[in-house]
């Protein structure tokens, strides 16, 4: 770590005096192999520089993790038998120190309500499962988000009643476990509602979030923003959309990522008949841009952010009216914005895309995307593509090692902040319920995609994987299995890569 004005050089010199008001920029340069986790105390986040006001004397750290070049997956661990398979496990977070958390919605014992459940792990052990909540309605895909120290933020929406749904939040504090659900929207009478699937949840590494989430209004649906801050807690509900009468008061499919520095980037559909993709940022010193920037046509669309605030979107799109429904890429920049412009990158199609593609972006800005789409045998396929930073995307390229039978909607894909990222898929075997979990990795020492490999050698996946990657390299895929299919236990099942 090095100062400007000089001063600091620590590993040797980690002490210095400055006049008072002095601004003093603190630069790391890891190591080889290595990458800066966090900054701490008069600073935050992970971009590779800080400015300290010296308005006081002021104390800064630095915590460093190694990049991982290699390692391997571990055999599937059992984590917690559940009564329907059905249902699925609906997300999965890893942070920056190693700890991960996996949440999912399990059917009540003797009901048919489900509850948010969680489940931490930490310094090698898996902990005991927890119930989140015990609000009596049935809740619907908890989503969860963590600091680079292990924190955790789950939100969920949950039935109040009717049509109604409630939008609620628990936290994970690792100086004292699991808090109680707190309710974060500003309307709950019983006209306001939301579709189940549409909200989401994102932290910095010094333990900041945002829940976004649609709510309903009347008729119409409105994306509603609340931040939460380790000095104040929960902030109230905020509305960010205007209405736009020409095209439907009907926003839906938030998705909000924040970089190193407590920065966000937000992207939803906004639309009835013919949705079109809007976006919003947010910086902590001044909030939410008034307007948003409208994209151009889009939905199920997937949303990555690097340390340093760049950010990239995919979602299906055509070139035009006569081509199968293809793959598009948007690319922000946090110096200059939106290029509103997307890039086609599934050149060669021959059908439309299945499902919703994905993407991830390394802190160097190189970008990576990932969708399901017929290849020229008529298989369901998964394609990969890539687009090095500063460079122009690639070609398609085929990851799946055998395409005899069909890959399955569910794809999941994450970089660490080197480039070395992780491409998951299921594949059907036998019939829609029995599949294998595949997952191949792209290693930025080699420039290549590995032969992919499946985590488990038997046909007994019965619903799609969930995946995380943190910034050293470590990734996490979670799923459900029933070792024969029919017959015996179901239970949830997690594989690290180490």
């Amino acid at each position: 770590v090095s100062s400007q004005p000089s001063g600091i050089d620590c590993g040797t010199s980690c002490s210095a005096n400055y006049a008072s008001g002095t601004s003093v920029t603190l630069t790391v340069t890891p190591a080889s192999g290595q990458m800066l986790s966090a900054w701490g105390g008069a600073c935050a986040g992970t971009a590779s520089t800080c400015v300290v006001e010296m308005t006081a004397a002021r104390s800064v750290t630095a915590t460093f993790a190694p990049l991982s070049a290699s390692g391997s997956w571990t055999a599937p661990t059992g984590i917690r038998q559940i009564l329907l398979a059905t249902r699925g496990v609906d997300d999965v977070a890893l942070s920056a120190n190693g700890d991960a958390v996996v949440v999912w919605a399990e059917q009540d014992s003797g009901v048919s309500n489900d509850s948010v459940w969680g489940i931490r792990y930490s310094n090698g052990t898996w902990g005991t499962p927890t119930l989140l909540e015990t609000g009596g309605g049935t809740v619907f895909n908890p989503k969860v988000a963590m600091d680079a120290s292990g924190n955790a933020t789950v939100v969920w929406k949950q039935r109040g009643g009717g049509i109604h749904l409630d939008v609620y939040a628990a936290r994970y504090d690792v100086s004292s476990g699991w808090g109680t659900a707190t309710l974060l929207e500003n309307i709950t009478s019983a006209v306001n509602g939301g579709f189940t699937d549409s909200h989401d949840v994102a932290m910095d590494p010094a333990g900041n979030a945002i829940a976004a989430w649609s709510q309903r209004i009347g008729v119409e649906e409105y994306i509603h923003v609340s931040r939460y801050t380790p000095a104040g807690g929960w902030s109230a509900a905020e509305a960010l959309e205007s209405n736009i009468p020409s095209q439907g008061e009907f926003g839906s499919n938030p998705q909000i990522r924040m970089d190193g520095s407590g920065n966000a980037v937000l992207v939803w559909s906004h639309g009835i008949f013919s949705t079109r993709l809007h976006a919003k940022q947010f910086s902590p010193t001044g909030g939410w841009t008034a307007t948003f920037t409208d994209l151009g046509p889009g939905a199920l669309h997937n949303l990555a952010i690097n340390a340093t605030g760049d950010a990239a979107l995919i979602a299906p799109a055509r070139d035009n009216s006569t081509q199968p429904l293809g793959v598009a890429v948007w690319q922000y920049s946090a110096s200059s914005g939106w290029n509103v412009t997307p890039t086609v990158v599934d050149t060669g199609r021959v059908g439309d895309v299945v499902a919703a593609p994905k993407i991830a972006i390394d802190n160097t800005g190189n970008v990576t995307a990932m969708w399901l789409q017929p290849d020229s045998g008529g298989k369901d396929s998964v394609f990969g593509n890539r687009r090095p930073a500063g460079g122009s995307w690639g070609t398609p390229q085929l990851l799946e090692a055998s395409n005899t039978e069909d890959a399955q909607a569910g794809i999941a894909l994450g970089s660490d902040a080197a480039g070395n990222v992780f491409a998951l898929w299921p594949q059907a075997v036998s019939s829609l319920f029995e599949a294998k979990q595949w997952v191949s990795r792209f290693a930025i020492s080699s420039g290549a995609w590995e032969t992919p490999t499946t985590l488990h050698p038997n046909n007994n996946s019965i619903t799609v994987p969930v995946l995380a990657v943190n910034p050293g390299g470590k990734a996490i895929a979670v799923w459900i299995r029933q070792e024969t299919f029919g017959t015996g236990p179901v239970e949830i099942v997690a594989s690290f890569f180490q």
